[in-house]
């Protein structure tokens, strides 16, 4: 079964996660989460609370195939207010207007492809209202050339590399100097020595295209993931 970064969040854990800012606004926490839910439906409430207007941002992969309805992709994020209401479906962020206790949930969408049940796994991270986006870390792969091409990102202030491995047909590449990074909250552009790559966030999938001079790979994230924060 292939896995598929959804770019959403939330678990089977039953503690909830509490978040506070300080009076600087900064970002609170990273919490992980993990769980299962069924085909075509949505796995437990995740509960997060923050203390004043935050933004809300989760990544996470499911053993889901890649293929699912447009509006939604395979596998999407819900984001709930206390009392249950869905204030969001779909995005991989969502910016509370202010403080409580705010859910999150994973759901699939029903496919015949996909088992009973599947498995996810990924994080929430709570970040100040308005702040920029400032890392881009992971590794992530996608289906090209009849293998999986792996792209190792680490784009951070000050510096960025990446890595490209296709050991099917003995293409590494990577580079550590000389490059730039645009960061947004669902875009990476990463270019430089003759090297191009975009993630992008979809709906809940991520999605790589990889461009140098004599090697190319583009496709949805199906292992791993990038994380944007």
């Amino acid at each position: 079964m292939r896995r598929l970064i959804a770019g959403s969040a939330l678990a089977a854990l039953t503690v909830a996660a509490f978040v506070t800012f300080a009076g600087t606004g900064l970002a609170a926490e990273i919490v992980s989460i993990h769980g299962s839910m069924p085909n075509g439906g949505c796995g437990p409430v995740k509960s997060v609370t923050v203390a004043g207007p935050s933004r809300i941002v989760v990544h996470v992969s499911a053993t889901a195939v890649e293929n699912g309805p447009a509006s939604t992709g395979p596998v999407y994020t819900q984001i709930l207010n206390s009392s249950g209401v869905v204030l969001a479906s779909g995005p991989t962020g969502y910016n509370a207007p202010a403080g409580g206790i705010y859910g999150v949930q994973v759901c699939a969408a029903a496919n015949p492809e996909n088992p009973s049940v599947l498995e996810y796994s990924g994080e929430i991270s709570v970040l100040a209202p308005g702040m920029l986006v400032s890392t881009a870390t992971g590794k992530a792969g996608v289906r090209a050339h009849a293998t999986i091409v792996w792209f190792t990102v680490n784009a951070t202030r000050g510096h960025v590399s990446i890595r490209v491995d296709d050991s099917l047909h003995k293409v590494h590449l990577g580079a550590s100097t000389g490059l730039k990074a645009t960061l947004g909250v669902n875009r990476v552009a990463i270019s430089g020595k003759g090297m191009t790559l975009v993630l992008t966030g979809h709906g809940v999938q991520q999605h790589i295209v990889f461009h140098s001079r004599n090697y190319s790979a583009s496709g949805a994230v199906l292992r791993g993931g990038i994380t944007i924060a």
